[in-house]
């Protein structure tokens, strides 16, 4: 298994420079504003709203949906569940 670093921003504007670090840069996005503007390679909805609210396959080149509410090849490209213990990836 490899082992990723990832450090949370705060800001758009610290993006590229965690990037440039060698680490993945990870930034909580509720409004969807940041996705729009920034345009990621890699999207995970890991919202858990029971339902899609809103997030499309086409908004990265990779889109992950996290939980219940997603189809996977139609809302997103890769699905993972958890239930009973068990995770389950669809996709």
């Amino acid at each position: 298994m490899k082992v990723y670093q990832v450090k949370f921003c705060d800001n758009i504007s610290e993006i590229d420079s965690i990037i440039e670090s060698g680490a993945i840069p990870i930034i909580v996005d509720p409004s969807g504003d940041i996705m729009r503007e920034y345009k990621p390679e890699v999207i995970v909805d890991a919202i858990i709203a029971k339902t899609n609210i809103g997030t499309g396959i086409d908004d990265a080149k990779i889109v992950i949906g996290v939980g219940p509410g997603f189809e996977a090849g139609v809302d997103c490209h890769r699905l993972q569940l958890r239930q009973k213990e068990v995770t389950i990836l669809v996709g």
